[in-house]
């Protein structure tokens, strides 16, 4: 891998905890990184670079569903010989100019990358104080934006949001980030279905009586209540998640497995969604105004379900019964294909 510097802003948010500094840690562990990279955490806490390490280390040992193994200490300190930490206002450029000062300082600056951990509200604000003090480009390097799910809120705010990354970035510098695409029984699916599996010309109107696409979770919000109660469980794992696997696993075969064709198989099943708005059941989680930074009055959703059907030659009057839920007695995250004049089902992503 190419040297690089990857600056983590909002290191200390919940996401990061739980998704981001796992992750460091695994990719060290599996020896996915070499030694010529540095990760600059961002944060609004005031720490020294050595309480900065003492909350890595205690963040990496916390109780995680996602990162259930013991810490190795050789690892361990190997990441730390990597990580920095800026205390910064995002609001503010004097900060951003310390963060240049601070990526210059690395020999790892050539290829930069930012990670941002943060409320879409705070966006814009980021991208142009990173230009104003010469972050954005790409003169001796690549330089690189992710950004996490949700991306925006509707429809008319996710094309303003593409508008402004338009006015920072080029297209190919920016990665919009939905961390369950990652999951090794997704990246199986197309080779599943397309390479190996018998079945494939079963998953037809023909022999299939309906489909089930669930994301469900035996605990609550945790930590996450300043950003799941502005958001709730449709745009958390509906629009994202759940969309996903079900273009996944209706799409068509690509004429031939590039980025570009499989992204237009998908596209084409979204596409051809069909709303059904007076099906869709919402429901909230006793106890979840006891949450922390939940609103008192808060009427967030917690629990969804709603039908709906694909308007096209494979699949059209088969309909796929949707739902995402906190707190239920299970966890489960699947899609459930059943044939027709049976109970067994075609095959399970999950």
């Amino acid at each position: 891998m190419e040297p690089f510097i990857l600056t983590n802003v909002g290191i200390t948010s919940n996401l990061a905890q739980i998704k981001m500094i796992p992750t460091h840690y695994q990719l060290v562990a599996e020896s996915k990184v070499g030694a010529d990279f540095t990760i600059i955490g961002v944060g609004r806490t005031p720490m020294d670079l050595s309480a900065f390490h003492t909350f890595i280390s205690q963040t990496l040992r916390k109780k995680n569903l996602h990162h259930t193994h013991d810490i190795d200490p050789v690892v361990e300190q190997k990441l730390l010989s990597h990580l920095s930490y800026l205390s910064a206002d995002l609001t503010d450029t004097k900060s951003f100019t310390k963060l240049k000062e601070l990526i210059k300082s690395s020999p790892h600056s050539t290829n930069r990358m930012y990670y941002l951990a943060t409320f879409p509200s705070l966006y814009e604000t980021i991208f142009r104080n990173l230009k104003s003090v010469g972050l954005t480009g790409q003169k001796n390097g690549w330089t690189r934006l992710v950004i996490e799910k949700p991306i925006s809120t509707y429809r008319d705010s996710a094309r303003a949001l593409n508008d402004l990354l338009a006015e920072y970035f080029v297209e190919d510098q920016v990665f919009r980030l939905d961390h369950y695409l990652g999951k090794d029984t997704l990246h199986d699916v197309l080779d599943f279905r397309f390479n190996r599996s018998p079945l494939e010309s079963k998953i037809t109107k023909k022999f299939v009586d309906h489909i089930q696409v669930s994301a469900l979770e035996d605990y609550g919000i945790g930590l996450r209540g300043p950003y799941y109660d502005q958001n709730g469980a449709i745009k958390d794992v509906g629009q994202n998640h759940l969309l996903q696997m079900i273009a996944l696993a209706t799409m068509n075969k690509p004429t031939e497995f590039t980025t570009a064709t499989v992204t237009k198989e998908r596209i084409d099943i979204l596409k051809n969604l069909v709303p059904d708005p007076d099906t869709l059941i919402l429901g909230q989680y006793q106890g979840y105004h006891g949450e922390p930074s939940v609103a008192p009055d808060s009427d967030t959703e917690t629990y969804f379900a709603f039908k709906t059907s694909i308007d096209n030659d494979r699949f059209s009057g088969v309909p796929i019964y949707v739902r995402g839920c906190k707190y239920l007695t299970t966890t489960a995250t699947e899609v459930v294909i059943v044939l027709k004049n049976t109970d067994k089902f075609v095959y399970r992503i999950g």
